[in-house]
């Protein structure tokens, strides 16, 4: 009998113990939170080069040789917020990180049909595709993965995102 209490015992410890080194679940709020600011990171890069030649009235190629930033958002931003006498510039720069940014504001993200691909208990990671839904009901396709740091902390990567086909 007290042998049977003590293989009970050991085999809770061990349940515990593998409890902790389980990948992390993609469907956590962290998680879903990081992967829609990443793919919403995404959206802006793509929405710059649209509207920067769009409000500039010039080509893609024209913009560096006339000494604009290369096209991505966190570029632009940092022009953007260099302030001029304590106050903000209002010039093209600042138009198109407006628009970018009012474009973003409009769409509400949602990361929805989580569904897990593969899990590595050894690397602690999760593999997962999922929907990304926009209030105009739009949506993307999401591939992406979450994975313990060897701190403890989750690390989410975003690895591709690609308009949803329509069947």
């Amino acid at each position: 009998m007290k042998a049977i209490t003590i293989v009970k015992l050991l085999v809770l410890v061990l349940l515990m113990c593998s409890c902790s080194m389980l990948p992390p679940n993609p469907d956590s709020q962290e998680i879903k939170q990081t992967t829609v600011e990443l793919c919403m990171s995404y959206m802006r890069d793509q929405l710059i080069q649209e509207i920067a030649p769009r409000i500039l009235k010039m080509p893609q190629q024209t913009l560096a040789m006339c000494g604009y930033p290369e096209l991505k958002y966190d570029a632009w931003v940092k022009l953007y917020e260099e302030p001029v006498h304590g106050e903000k510039l209002d010039n093209p720069i600042n138009n198109v990180v407006n628009a970018v940014d009012e474009a973003i504001d409009l769409s509400e993200f949602t990361l929805e049909n989580i569904r897990i691909t593969q899990k590595d208990y050894s690397a602690k990671r999760t593999d997962f595709m999922a929907t990304l839904t926009m209030k105009d009901g739009s949506y993307f396709n999401v591939i992406a993965y979450a994975q313990y740091t060897t701190d403890g902390k989750i690390w989410v990567s975003v690895t591709s995102i690609e308009p949803a086909s329509s069947i």
